[in-house]
């Protein structure tokens, strides 16, 4: 990530975050992992991804994109005129000053493997 936008931050070092480790992880999750180039800040970004046509669970072709900055998944359906196709992704992220977790990697997954669909997340948070 490159801080180069604004001529006033020129004074600044323009790359802030070094990435760990990307990875895929099937079926159809990733992991990223940086960390801030100052403070050695460690971030863990785990992401899932589900697919729907007409709100029925359906199985895509997909492949697993890793590039040096980035991860993710590129997804072909086959989808009808008039259909409707949902694409939920769901993302948790933990960081080193998190409290009472091993690593972020280690809670990012373990909070991924455990969480709900968007729905059931988003009921928590109007609740909450």
């Amino acid at each position: 990530m490159r801080r180069s936008a604004k001529p006033r931050y020129k004074a600044f070092e323009s790359k802030n975050l070094r990435v760990c480790g990307a990875a895929a992880i099937e079926p159809c999750s990733m992991l990223l992992q940086v960390e801030t180039t100052q403070s050695q800040l460690r971030i863990a970004q785990a992401a899932r991804l589900d697919v729907r046509l007409r709100g029925l669970d359906v199985a895509f072709d997909k492949r697993p994109v890793k590039e040096s900055v980035r991860i993710g998944y590129d997804i072909v359906l086959d989808v009808t005129s008039g259909s409707r196709a949902e694409i939920e992704k769901i993302v948790v992220l933990y960081t080193s000053r998190d409290r009472a977790i091993a690593d972020p990697k280690t809670a990012a997954l373990t909070a991924l493997a455990r969480a709900d669909g968007f729905d059931a997340i988003l009921q928590i948070h109007e609740r909450a």
